[in-house]
């Protein structure tokens, strides 16, 4: 069982809890031992993008800390049935159901800012699209390989 409360990576800025979190139903999902060792291989590399980003608007001279929210993590087969039969186009082969993927929400900036600022720096597949407007999906499925997806 995991600690919800503790940082995926040692020193992270985010939490199992935030991954984990099942929105819709109000209720964290369950990781097994390959979902754990796939998220916190994910976080680790997704967390010098986001370090990378908050120094990017200090530089700017923005002084708080403006860095990104999860909007959606790891997820469960079932949980993406839900969102689908809602009209919400999660795909069934999601990298999120490996808990490889995040959907990221920056904090004061738009989601185009933050596409466009991980666009050189994230080497995995990088989404958005006219179904992801406010957030920006990022998942390492292509991991050495930087890939865009704007449909």
């Amino acid at each position: 069982m995991i600690d919800y409360k503790a940082p995926i990576i040692p020193g992270g800025h985010f939490t199992w809890g935030e991954y984990a979190m099942l929105k819709e139903w109000g209720r964290h999902a369950q990781p097994n031992q390959k979902q754990i060792v796939n998220a916190i291989r994910f976080f680790t590399r997704i967390e010098p993008v986001r370090i990378a980003w908050e120094k990017h608007l200090r530089a700017m001279g923005h002084k708080d800390r403006l860095g990104w929210a999860i909007s959606s993590g790891g997820r469960t087969n079932a949980y993406t049935q839900y969102l689908r039969n809602k009209g919400i186009p999660a795909a069934m082969a999601s990298a999120h159901l490996d808990w490889c993927a995040v959907d990221l929400v920056p904090q004061r900036f738009t989601w185009w800012d933050l596409w466009q600022f991980m666009r050189p720096l994230w080497k995995g597949r990088l989404e958005h699209s006219q179904y992801t407007k406010g957030w920006v999906h990022a998942d390492d499925r292509l991991w050495g390989q930087s890939k865009t997806f704007i449909p």
